[in-house]
């Protein structure tokens, strides 16, 4: 599937009334303010700009970026929409821009499914347990729900299936994104090389007093963390623990990576529960790394990058603020590399108190 502008006639929303053709200043925090025209469901924020939201047509619910949706709930009855499009706006956050519309006959209501492509994220719209609607977010790549889920069990065996059986996953393979007419290139692990059969054995290493056993040509490991990553396939980054990380770090393979890859195994931001490596001019490349704990939720990334010396270091970037932490900020390609943060959306939305 790929974005684009057919859309369920099921989804669409009321267009707000003339009165309110006019600029309204929407706080969702301190550093995230932006002028809405509700009428014209358009915003100056740099969402709304880089998700093209203006494409769509006014009814279209994916048009709405989190600034519209907090104003028009504010101001637009919802009491008369249907309870899966008052779910959505009242979510507070931007509709993904690919959307599947479901009208189950066995569970007897609707059922959306919204994604971004190329991206491991699915926002799941469905009734749970009290049959109430309730926006649950699945990890296709890592087959995953986020937090505490309050579906039943058949509705979560039935939405993964339809999940992994109709949006393909993209995460263990190179990717292809078309943004604004451009073509980026991503990949999100690091290939890691073929070990000879020497590493083929067992070895014991030690951590705060405890043992554990691995195997760097099996790469396994009886640690807790391993448990977590056994899933991944051989050859793929994501698959190390630590103590494999820190084992492989003395093998002639590890050497035989490029410096940035180097550079993620070696060091904890490397080994987040999300990775997007990119390909910019002239072979350079930087990466972003986030975990993908809402307990304690962040708007900062890591952002990998290059120094003029060679070096790889980490950086962390703000895309609501749109800022660098202590003002220290790329050398080579920042404002190409602040575009690509600034238009990647992984984050659920941060719950604040609403101000106008």
């Amino acid at each position: 599937m790929s974005d684009n502008k057919k859309f369920p006639k099921e989804l669409e929303i009321p267009k707000p009334p003339e009165r309110y053709n006019k600029n309204i200043k929407v706080k969702i925090s301190k550093d995230d303010v932006a002028n809405v025209n509700l009428f014209m469901m358009a915003c100056d924020c740099d969402e709304y700009k880089s998700s093209n939201r203006s494409e769509y047509e006014k009814s279209d619910i994916r048009r709405m970026c989190r600034h519209i949706a907090k104003l028009y709930k504010k101001k637009i009855r919802t009491d008369k929409i249907d309870s899966i499009k008052t779910m959505m706006i009242e979510s507070g956050e931007g509709i993904k821009p690919s959307i599947i519309y479901l009208e189950s006959e066995e569970l007897g209501y609707s059922i959306c499914i919204a994604f971004q492509i190329g991206l491991p994220w699915i926002d799941v719209y469905a009734k749970n347990i009290n049959g109430i609607y309730k926006k649950h977010v699945y990890n296709y790549s890592n087959k995953e729900w986020q937090g505490k889920i309050s579906y039943n069990k058949e509705l979560i065996d039935a939405l993964e299936s339809f999940i992994l059986e109709n949006i393909q996953d993209n995460s263990n393979a190179k990717a292809n994104e078309k943004k604004n007419g451009e073509e980026r290139n991503y990949h999100q692990y690091v290939e890691i090389p073929e070990l000879s059969e020497e590493y083929n054995k067992d070895i014991i290493v030690k951590e705060d007093n405890k043992k554990y056993k691995l195997n760097l040509f099996k790469m396994e490991c009886s640690c807790k963390e391993f448990d977590k990553k056994k899933h991944y396939r051989l050859g793929d980054s994501r698959r190390m623990c630590f103590h494999l990380r820190r084992e492989f770090w003395n093998t002639t393979e590890f050497k035989k990576l490029n410096k940035l890859e180097q550079t993620l195994i070696k060091n904890n931001y490397g080994n987040k529960d999300n990775l997007f490596i990119f390909e910019l001019k002239n072979d350079l490349s930087f990466a972003i790394s986030y975990d993908d704990d809402r307990e304690e939720y962040s708007s900062w990334y890591n952002v990998i990058a290059r120094k003029n010396n060679g070096q790889y270091i980490c950086y962390a970037y703000n895309p609501y603020s749109k800022r660098w932490a202590k003002d220290k900020n790329p050398e080579l390609y920042k404002e190409e590399i602040e575009n690509l943060v600034n238009s990647i959306d992984i984050f659920a939305q941060k719950d604040i108190d609403e101000e106008y």
